[in-house]
C-alpha cells in the first residue's frame, strides 16, 4: 500500500510519515501491516510533542533501547507536569466554587 493510501486509511499525518520517509524510517514505496503500526506510533509520539528529529531517532537509533526510554521518560515528565498543572487549576477553581457555594465569596 503506498505511504498516501496508508495514511488516507488510517488518518495518519501524511506530512510527518513522508518526512520520516525521507530520514528512512519508512520506505516510501510500499507499507507492511508493521509499518503501519510503526506510523500510528509515530503520529503519537509527535502529538506528545516529539519533533520530527526525535520521532526518527527513536526509531533509527540502535541503542539497545536507551534513546526510546529517555525520550518517553521525557515525554511523560512532561504529561505529568500539564497534569499536575491541570489538577491545580482544578483545585483552584473548587476552592472558588466553595466560597461562593459558603457564602463568603471574596468577589462580591
Amino acid at each position: 500500500m503506498s505511504l498516501q493510501k496508508v495514511c488516507e486509511q488510517y488518518r495518519l499525518d501524511g506530512e510527518l510519515i513522508a518526512a520520516l520517509a525521507k530520514k528512512g524510517v519508512f520506505c516510501a514505496d510500499g507499507f507492511c501491516d508493521g509499518d503501519v503500526c510503526r506510523a500510528a506510533v509515530a503520529c503519537f509520539l509527535h502529538e506528545c510533542g516529539l519533533g520530527t528529529e526525535d520521532v526518527a531517532a527513536y526509531f533509527l537509533t540502535r541503542d539497545g533501547g536507551r534513546t526510546q526510554r529517555a525520550l518517553l521518560r521525557r515525554l511523560r515528565a512532561d504529561a505529568l507536569e500539564r497534569s499536575h498543572a491541570e489538577q491545580r487549576r482544578v483545585d483552584k477553581l473548587d476552592c472558588l466554587l466553595r466560597e461562593i457555594d459558603s457564602g463568603r465569596c471574596p468577589l462580591r
